[in-house]
């Protein structure tokens, strides 16, 4: 995972990172990532939860991109939440933007941190014996691949109350199909 993550910001700063962007169903693709999450939560005792809509929400994205993002956010929530704790996932449509967001248990994050956590390398705790292992590639991962969508992320955190993750697209709900469709009917 490490190595592909370190490809992937190779080829976005070379400007050779292929994407296919397509018109996405949001609401179907967040809920098929949210399934993959929920066995594992229930192995680690952590109770799973969604909030998505009964209605479709497209954007422009790119499959790739968009699943890395909301892999990155929910195992970042899985690693933080503790046993008894609670993950949701949350798909809401705004003014212009349709916001994915990670509610999770943890520790939370205090505000002088959360301005470093999307780059490069970075982590919270420095330390040699720190709780949690990572590398500090994977949210900076999600905000270039979000802002290559033209999207943005953020955070919003208070320490011993969790942590809300979130990346906003563009809404593209209203846009017509890319394709012509031709109707047919035997009626003359």
């Amino acid at each position: 995972r490490l190595v592909n993550q370190l490809l992937d910001f190779q080829k976005i700063s070379a400007g050779k990172r292929r994407k296919q962007i397509d018109k996405i169903d949001l609401v179907r693709f967040t809920s098929a990532c949210a399934d993959y999450f929920e066995a594992t939560c229930e192995i680690k005792k952590i109770k799973f939860k969604t909030r998505i809509p009964n209605k479709q929400l497209w954007i422009k994205a790119d499959v790739d991109s968009l699943e890395k993002i909301i892999f990155n956010y929910l195992s970042n929530a899985l690693k933080y939440t503790p046993e008894n704790g609670e993950i949701t996932i949350i798909l809401e449509e705004q003014a212009n933007n349709i916001r994915i967001s990670i509610q999770d248990t943890g520790p939370g994050i205090h505000e002088k941190d959360q301005g470093r956590l999307f780059e490069v390398f970075s982590q919270i705790d420095e330390t040699t014996t720190r709780k949690y292992e990572g590398t500090g590639l994977g949210l900076a991962l999600v905000k270039q691949l979000t802002e290559e969508l033209n999207g943005s992320v953020g955070v919003h955190s208070t320490p011993g109350q969790g942590a809300i993750f979130w990346a906003d697209f563009p809404n593209a709900t209203e846009e017509k199909l890319d394709r012509d469709l031709l109707i047919y009917t035997d009626n003359w």
